[in-house]
């Protein structure tokens, strides 16, 4: 049957002017089931103009495989003079083929100017992992101006590949976006 399984709504932080980035998560199932098809989208955003021109990086990045609930953690650095109140953490999951298998969000308080710190983010996947991306949206507390101020030449984030998988009662998923705006970051 093509029942509805479960929902979840969940805020993407600013995704910054030209930037293709991965977001990632798990829904946990209340009844037993198998998910055959999983829809994501992307409601609402504002473009507005912002001084940050990339994310931290994230490097020393490290796949923990479990029975249950994987982890991978990194180092983020932040490059700029300035604290971020705030940094949502991404994992993404893929198979050897290169397919999105798992995801998972993790997030940061804050993150102080020009520092380091560690980070770790639960995984869920099924399958073999080959690799795992990590990716940190800034939180910059942009103005959020009112839909009929949005500028005219603004475009929507677009997803440009998504995937999941389901691990039991827990399906994990991916998907990665691109901001097409070359001046404005979307949050």
């Amino acid at each position: 049957s093509n029942a509805v399984v479960s929902s979840s709504a969940a805020r993407i932080y600013t995704v910054l002017p030209g930037q293709v980035s991965g977001l990632g998560g798990y829904i946990r199932l209340e009844q037993e089931a198998t998910v055959a098809a999983m829809v994501i989208e992307i409601t609402s955003g504002t473009p507005e103009v912002t001084d940050v021109t990339a994310p931290p990086s994230i490097d020393r990045i490290t796949y923990y495989p479990r029975e249950y609930t994987s982890t991978v953690t990194g180092v983020i650095t932040n490059p700029y003079a300035r604290d971020f109140p705030g940094v949502g953490l991404n994992a993404i999951a893929y198979n050897a083929a290169g397919e999105i298998i798992g995801g998972g969000a993790s997030y940061m308080h804050f993150l102080l100017a020009d520092s380091s710190a560690g980070v770790e983010v639960m995984v869920t996947s099924a399958g073999e992992v080959d690799h795992i991306e990590l990716h940190p949206h800034v939180l910059l507390r942009l103005t959020h101006g009112s839909a009929s101020s949005m500028p005219a030449d603004a475009q929507a984030l677009r997803i440009v590949d998504q995937g999941f998988s389901q691990n039991g009662n827990e399906v994990g998923f991916g998907m990665i976006v691109e901001n097409p705006n070359s001046g404005y970051a979307v949050d």
